[in-house]
């Protein structure tokens, strides 16, 4: 019983955490830092990436 009543907690916990602004923060960040550095590796290996993945790279940055 009482490890389901933990599971419960941790559960609720965790969805609790998921929803806060943070958390959202935290995660653009993350999302913005991976598109700078997507973008720094096709400029300094362009023949190592195709045309269609810099042009889908360039959309996402664009909308951003």
């Amino acid at each position: 019983m009482k490890k389901v009543l933990r599971m419960f907690k941790s559960f609720f916990a965790r969805k609790r955490r998921k929803q806060t602004k943070e958390v959202i923060d935290t995660l653009e960040k993350r999302k913005r830092a991976h598109a700078k550095h997507q973008k720094e590796k096709i400029e300094k290996y362009p023949n190592k990436y195709s045309e269609r993945a810099k042009e889908s790279l360039y959309k996402k940055l664009k909308v951003e």
